[in-house]
């Protein structure tokens, strides 16, 4: 089986943006998704992860990502917070390493942007 990867984007509501990613098979990434003016990011990961773990990475260009500085591996199911205050990058993705033919994992990513403070 090939790497599998399903993004669907719902619209920002509220200064809130929810992407969730499915993850397939064995190894792979996901499409990125953009994130970048979103001051929390948690991720919630479900599903059958097979022996695997999820990873994030990040990128400014959208094509040279690098592992977030603030780390992230997920080998169960759970939430993991990635980010508290803006991390300045703008495109997000899920790497899954060592799962297998079970492995079906979805990924959910809720972004928040805080409303700007306005001067008086």
């Amino acid at each position: 089986m090939a790497f599998s990867t399903t993004i669907k984007n719902s619209n920002a509501v509220g200064g809130q943006l929810l992407v969730t990613v499915t993850l397939l098979d064995t190894a792979g990434s996901s499409d990125a998704t953009q994130l970048g003016d979103c001051d929390t990011v948690t991720i919630q990961v479900t599903g059958t992860f097979g022996g695997g773990a999820v990873a994030v990475q990040v990128s400014n260009d959208g094509t040279n990502f690098v592992a977030a500085p603030t780390a992230v591996a997920i080998a169960a199911a759970g939430v993991a917070k990635l980010v508290e205050g803006n991390l300045g990058f703008r495109h997000y993705k899920f790497v899954l390493s060592g799962g297998d033919a079970t492995t079906t994992l979805v990924c959910t990513i809720l972004g928040v942007k805080r409303p700007f403070a306005r001067a008086s």
